[in-house]
């Protein structure tokens, strides 16, 4: 009974574990790459200064009544200070992240509490200051999708 064996040969498990290797790296590059682009867009914008807010008020419920809900605006200078009173985010958040936006005159800013993994939600009070805004610049300002600035309209 004659054994056959068969062999790849060095030259054809170099060639594979070159492109096995060569796979590995960029897989590992892009998701790196993604990892880090993750973090970057959950960190304060760096005009975003005094960022206070209170622990959950009026205990926890499954829905936000926005009724109670009100943001005060104040220029001072070059500087916004935004007072938002009973903002509501999840009830197991640790932070708040806030992330402004300026385009063609308007000023966008998303305001989020991180975490979300339980189902509820609760009131917090949550004031900050934007840096290097000019107001003459600034015709509409928008805070969490609604207008709470417009000076358009006179």
């Amino acid at each position: 009974m004659k054994k056959y064996f068969y062999s790849c040969g060095i030259n054809t498990i170099s060639k594979v574990s070159t492109f096995a290797l060569a796979i590995i790296i960029v897989l590992s590059l892009s998701f790196f790459s993604a990892c880090e682009e993750k973090d970057n867009e959950n960190t304060t914008n760096d005009k975003v200064t005094n960022l206070q807010f209170t622990n959950c008020k009026n205990g926890k419920s499954i829905s936000n009544d926005s009724t109670q809900e009100s943001i005060q605006l104040e220029f001072v200078g070059n500087t916004l200070n935004v007072f938002h009173q009973n903002l509501y985010v999840p009830c197991d958040y640790d932070t708040i992240y806030i992330k402004p936006t300026i385009t063609n005159n308007t000023l966008t800013i998303l305001e989020q509490g991180n975490n979300g993994f339980v189902n509820c939600v609760c009131p917090v009070d949550l004031s900050y200051c934007i840096n290097d805004i000019d107001s003459n610049e600034i015709s509409l300002i928008i805070i969490n999708w609604d207008t709470v600035y417009n000076n358009l309209i006179k």
